[in-house]
Formats: C-alpha cells, sequence, structure tokens
C-alpha cells in the first residue's frame, strides 16, 4: 500500500513539473487579425503584422517573446500571458492546424488603448539559448 502511495505521489509530481520541463520554443509569422484602438474611436479594423517573424518561447516561468520586453509566463504547455504596464499580451499554440494565437489589450496610453486579435502561422521550432 506505501508503494502506491510513493508511485501516486511521484506520478502527480511529474505530471505537475510536465509543463516546465518539456519547454518548446515555436516560429510565428504571417499575423492577420484585427484591432480597434482609440486612435480610430475603437472602430473594429482589419490589422495585421506581415514581414516579421516572432519567436514564442514557452518554458514556465521563464516563458518570453523574443523582441518583447513583457514579462511572461506559462498557463498551459501551449499558451503564455504576459502584463506589463496596463498591456496584457497573450499568445497560443495550436500544434495541429499549425496557426498561433495572439490578443493584445493596452490601458493608459491615450489613443494607442485598444485591443488586437490575430492569427498566425506556426513556420516551425527552434531553439532558445
Amino acid at each position: 500500500m506505501n508503494r502506491m502511495r510513493f508511485a501516486l505521489c511521484f506520478f502527480f509530481i511529474l505530471l505537475m513539473m510536465s509543463n516546465f520541463v518539456f519547454a518548446e520554443c515555436w516560429i510565428v509569422s504571417e499575423l492577420k487579425g484585427y484591432g480597434a484602438t482609440g486612435y480610430n474611436n475603437f472602430e473594429i479594423q482589419k490589422d495585421g503584422i506581415s514581414g516579421q517573424k516572432f519567436i514564442v518561447n514557452i518554458d514556465g516561468k521563464n516563458s518570453s517573446v523574443i523582441s518583447s520586453n513583457i514579462k511572461f509566463i506559462e498557463v498551459t504547455p501551449y499558451a503564455i500571458v504576459g502584463i506589463e504596464r496596463g498591456v496584457v499580451e497573450t499568445w497560443s499554440i495550436n500544434i495541429e492546424k499549425r496557426k498561433a494565437f495572439y490578443t493584445k489589450t493596452a490601458s493608459g496610453y491615450g489613443p494607442l488603448d485598444g485591443v488586437k486579435m490575430f492569427v498566425g502561422s506556426l513556420e516551425g521550432k527552434c531553439k532558445v539559448d
């Protein structure tokens, strides 16, 4: 009986740590979607970011997006959230469909206050040092 308890405890500890053990890095490009900002009276308009690649590193408390100053944390093995001075960003990955999802809200920046919602393409995996 004690062996069974030990095995179950060990299994649950490994399960809880699994998202930290299996860190993954993804290259995301061709973000397309919609946004609304104070500059445009919060009217929803087509928006996108083309010609730029994003490196999304999902690695527990060490999660990051290269070129972003925001500190991210992993909320699932395929999603991270970052908060910094009135800005909230989320990145999520759908491996099966080879898609990435990006959202951003900003508050406290006057005409730049608003929201963005994009869907992009997963180009593949990467390595982060």
